[in-house]
């Protein structure tokens, strides 16, 4: 069984309580599945990753293996890969 890491930043990460997670897999998975994961395993992450409609928030930055998913796609995540996410970071 392969595994995909999931790294949370930002504000995800403080809403978590940790860096991370690790999703077992060994098949491809679109990046839709893996935010449903990472809600399931954190409640507090839901609200941050999708708005009330259950649509990803467009604010949302996924990156997969250091590629910037572009808004409103919904790429497969294959075994193995590194998932960032991350929201707005405020300040200047």
């Amino acid at each position: 069984m392969q595994r995909m890491h999931v790294e949370f930043m930002t504000q995800l990460k403080a809403a978590a309580g940790c860096d991370g997670m690790e999703i077992e897999c060994d098949d491809p998975m679109p990046v839709s599945r893996v935010l449903e994961l990472v809600r399931g395993r954190f409640d507090a992450l839901g609200p941050m990753l999708f708005d009330d409609q259950g649509i990803r928030h467009g604010w949302l930055m996924v990156g997969i293996d250091s590629a910037i998913v572009p808004r409103g796609s919904d790429p497969d995540v294959q075994p193995g890969s590194e998932v960032l996410l991350a929201t707005p970071i405020s300040g200047g």
